[in-house]
């Protein structure tokens, strides 16, 4: 599954989850964004090689809501998450109420590493504060 959108003069592109398999011990392994889109744009994209993590579906549908209008866009705090920037935008709904993105830069792309929800006291576990582009007037 691949979409591209079109957000402040770059291009973003969700790929999906994708998940490496060695051939060693048949283990699956994380694949990078960067590694699958260079993967994908050089022709070695191999779909045998990859499966899609599909119970995490369900954050793809929220992912261009929250790039296209975010409450705060902040630098990356996560020692542990690859990515340049975290989106967050907040939602009414009880306990994990902030959607967050994290992207980075692959060439002149801009790729979505993961996404998930938080409850708003761990935001900076994840984001730096204050945010590199502040939350609207509400």
């Amino acid at each position: 599954m691949s979409r591209a959108l079109s957000l402040a003069g770059f291009q973003v592109t969700l790929i999906g989850r994708f998940w490496v398999i060695t051939e060693a011990n048949g283990l699956p392994l994380k694949a990078k964004a960067k590694v699958v889109i260079r993967a994908l744009e050089t022709g070695r994209f191999d779909p045998k090689c990859y499966f899609i993590e599909y119970s995490r579906f369900r954050t793809i549908f929220w992912i261009p809501d929250v790039l296209k209008q975010p409450d705060s866009i902040h630098g990356n705090a996560s020692k542990k998450i690859e990515g340049d920037e975290v989106y967050v935008r907040k939602y009414n709904i009880p306990g994990a109420c902030l959607k967050l993105v994290f992207t980075a830069q692959a060439g002149a792309k801009k790729v979505v590493v993961t996404s998930f929800s938080i409850e708003e006291k761990d935001l900076e576990n994840y984001a730096k504060l204050p945010p590199i582009w502040p939350p609207k007037s509400k």
